[in-house]
């Protein structure tokens, strides 16, 4: 009886392909979506904090980690990008496709949020000092 489940168990392997990401690359998979979303949060609360008169420091707290998330996220941006482009000329999977579109899609937005955040951080520190 084991023996018959064995090998049942090894048919179904081999007809339903199992399809597992490269340590390296479900690591910064989930590192971006865990920053990406971090900084989404932040944002929200620098907007909820605008309207609830949060202190100066603490709103320049806010923006100062909205920029070094945002500094994180380029950087596993470009290096999903790499490691998509490689896994899909050794692998040859299509999905690797739809990882590269979200990385560059990250990689062309977060450079705005910073460059944005940047401004508001000089506009709330005053422009005279």
């Amino acid at each position: 009886m084991k023996k018959n489940q064995d090998t049942n168990f090894k048919n179904y392997l081999k007809t339903h392909e199992i399809h597992r990401k490269p340590f390296l690359f479900r690591l910064t998979g989930r590192f971006t979506l865990f920053f990406f979303l971090q900084l989404i949060l932040f944002l929200l609360f620098y907007v909820s904090g605008n309207y609830q008169h949060f202190l100066d420091t603490t709103q320049n707290l806010i923006l100062f980690l909205c920029s070094a998330i945002s500094i994180i996220l380029i950087l596993l941006s470009l290096t999903g990008l790499l490691l998509s482009i490689v896994f899909f000329t050794i692998q040859r999977k299509a999905f690797y496709w739809v990882y590269f579109s979200c990385y560059l899609f990250i990689l062309l937005t977060v450079p705005a949020i910073f460059i944005a955040l940047r401004v508001l951080t000089i506009l709330s520190r005053g422009l005279g000092r």
